[in-house]
């Protein structure tokens, strides 16, 4: 720690301000920072209507008008949990008009879907779940908010020991909505949600790590400046000696320069006699 202090006080003064800004920024920063909209779509539970565990002969089970054991096709209820986790809404304008909103399944037959739980009235009102087709459910292109979600129920009926495949339809600018993730949400807490629920604690721990961190990064600059300050002694002597070498050679070649027009003089002082 001595020697850490010993380098800290090799610094310049206006390091340590600079030290200072700059947890002050990385904080301001990591505080006011808004992530784009991103629209998340997760199977949040997948339940069988009915379950045997042993196959009874003269049972029958008729839905819709046919004996769906007889046909070993099963129901199955899909919760679907629709969130954008980003800190901008999407709004009606991002929507590729030209495609519907929703999800389709890659087998079975779908039914109509019901709205289970939104996070305001105005999506309850205004999203209109509805069968697109017997493979696939839509929406209308709603205003999603930031953190706002909703969640469906949709009975599916399918081949039994198969489970279809699901994929979102639909183009949001600037959202890579192209696939649907299945999740345990009973243990889904995403980042920054968690870091709400634990407060100042994890913000006062975030900030004692940006802080080491910081510290790290000045101590290796008194170090590089130390290490500088100890070679600009030997550049001094170093230019020194260049600008002693550069005169000698200076008055060298003024030496030269001298001789030369001396021996020249010498030489043409004869030629002059013989022409008088």
């Amino acid at each position: 720690m001595t020697r850490v202090m010993k380098l800290l006080r090799t610094l310049p003064r206006t390091w340590g301000w600079a030290y200072v800004f700059t947890v002050f920024g990385v904080v301001t920063w990591w505080v006011s920072y808004e992530s784009p909209a991103n629209l998340r779509v997760y199977v949040t539970a997948k339940a069988r209507v009915y379950d045997l565990h042993a196959d009874v002969p003269g049972l029958s089970i008729l839905f819709d008008g046919q004996d769906i054991k007889e046909k070993r096709q099963v129901l199955s209820f899909y919760t679907l949990r629709f969130a954008n986790e980003g800190d901008r809404p999407i709004t009606q304008n991002m929507y590729d008009e030209s495609i519907s909103f929703g999800v389709a399944w890659s087998n079975g037959k779908v039914f109509p879907p019901e709205t289970l739980e939104v996070s305001q009235s105005y999506l309850k009102d205004s999203l209109n779940p509805s069968l697109r087709d017997e493979k696939s459910i839509q929406f209308n292109k709603i205003v999603i908010d930031p953190k706002d979600y909703f969640l469906v129920r949709v009975l599916v009926l399918h081949d039994q020991g198969t489970d279809p495949e699901l994929s979102p339809t639909g183009k949001i600018a600037g959202i890579d909505f192209d696939k649907v993730q299945v999740t345990d949400w009973s243990n889904k807490t995403d980042f920054w949600t968690s870091l709400r629920q634990k407060g100042y604690l994890v913000l006062l721990t975030l900030g004692v790590v940006l802080s080491m961190a910081a510290m790290l990064g000045v101590v290796g600059l008194a170090w590089v400046h130390r290490k500088l300050k100890g070679i600009e002694p030997q550049m001094i002597r170093l230019k020194s000696d260049l600008d002693h070498v550069n005169a000698l050679l200076k008055v060298t070649a003024d030496a030269i320069e001298n001789e030369r027009g001396r021996a020249q003089a010498m030489l043409d002082q004869p030629n002059a006699q013989r022409g008088e």
